[in-house]
C-alpha cells in the first residue's frame, strides 16, 4: 500500500483507500479494470465522474443548509484522467448501523427508523427544486440504481427542462444500513455517507432501506418498475426528441444485478416483500 495508507480495498467501480485523517474513494485506473470473458476491459460507467462530482458538491451543501450530519468533503480532483474524492475519515467510535443490527436487530432499526422519518427526511425534503437531478457540473441527469437498472446498461441521461413548480426534493437515493454512521451504545444518528447517486427527485425514490441488510431489498416490492414509470413520464419530452435516448429492459434483459433470486428473493416474494 502507499506510504501512509492504513487500509485499501476496492470493487468493480472504486477503489478506496484509508490514512490517519482521510478516506479516499476514486475512478479505477485502466489497468486496474476487470477483465471479461471475452478479453475486454470493463470500462467506467459513464456516469463516474460524474458522481463523485455531485457528492463532493452535495455534500458542501448538506454542511451549509443543514443540520443532517455527514463527513465533511475536502477536495475532489481529477489526476492523469482519474477522479479522485477525498472525505474527512470518521474517528470517533461511530460504527455502520448494519455492525449493530446484527446483535440488537429490532432495536436498532427501530431507532433509525424514529430519526429517519422525524427528522433526516423532513430536512432533507424542505430543500425543493424545479430542477431535477445532482450538483455535478456535467449536463449529465444521475439517476439512483432503483430507476437507472431498468434500463441497458451503460445508459446515460440529458437533463430534462425544468418544471414550472419545485416538484423534486433532496434526496440521498440510497439510505442502506451500510451508508449510516450510528452510535453504538445509543443508536443515534452520527453521519450518513455515500452520497454519490443523492439531488433533487421525485420524493417517493427515498425508499425506507434503513430496515434492511445490504443486497435483502426486494427491489419490486419497492417498486422499481414504478419508479421507472414515473421516470418516463417526466423524460417522455426530452426522449421524444433523441434518438438516442436510453430504452427499458425487456423481460428477456439481462441485468447487471442478476436475478433476483440472487439476493435472497423469489418471484413470489415480490407480491409480499418479504424474505424467504
Amino acid at each position: 500500500m502507499p506510504e501512509g495508507v492504513t487500509g485499501q480495498w476496492g470493487q468493480v467501480e472504486r477503489i478506496y483507500s484509508l490514512d490517519k485523517y482521510t478516506f479516499t474513494k476514486r475512478e479505477l485506473k485502466p489497468h486496474e479494470q476487470s477483465i471479461r470473458s471475452n478479453g475486454e476491459r470493463v470500462g467506467r460507467p459513464a456516469n463516474s465522474q460524474s458522481r463523485l462530482q455531485n457528492e463532493f458538491y452535495i455534500l458542501q451543501y448538506i454542511r451549509q443548509h443543514t443540520d443532517i450530519p455527514v463527513p465533511e468533503p475536502i477536495s475532489c480532483v481529477e489526476e492523469d484522467g482519474t477522479t479522485i474524492l477525498k472525505i474527512a475519515r470518521i474517528t470517533d467510535g461511530s460504527v455502520l448501523m448494519e455492525e449493530c443490527v446484527q446483535s440488537d436487530g429490532a432495536l436498532v432499526v427501530e431507532a433509525v427508523e424514529r430519526q429517519m422519518t422525524s427528522h433526516i427526511i423532513p430536512a432533507l425534503q424542505k430543500h425543493r427544486s424545479r430542477r431535477m437531478g445532482g450538483l455535478n457540473t456535467t449536463e449529465q441527469l444521475i439517476l439512483p440504481w432503483l430507476v437507472s437498472i431498468n434500463y441497458k446498461d451503460d445508459s446515460t441521461w440529458s437533463r430534462i427542462p425544468e418544471t414550472e413548480e419545485p416538484d423534486f426534493v433532496l434526496c440521498h437515493n440510497d439510505l442502506g444500513q451500510h451508508n449510516i454512521f450510528i452510535d453504538p451504545e445509543t443508536y443515534t444518528i452520527r453521519y450518513i455517507i455515500d452520497w454519490e447517486y443523492s439531488g433533487w427527485y421525485p420524493a417517493e425514490w427515498e425508499l425506507p432501506l434503513w430496515r434492511y441488510l445490504p443486497g435483502q431489498h426486494n427491489l419490486n416490492a419497492h417498486g422499481r418498475e414504478r419508479a421507472a414509470d414515473v421516470f418516463d413520464k417526466l423524460y417522455e419530452s426530452t426522449a421524444a426528441s433523441d434518438p438516442t435516448a436510453p430504452k427499458r429492459r425487456g423481460e428477456e434483459d439481462e441485468w447487471m444485478y442478476g436475478p433476483f433470486v440472487g439476493y435472497g428473493w423469489s418471484d413470489e416474494d415480490a407480491e409480499t416483500g418479504e424474505r424467504r
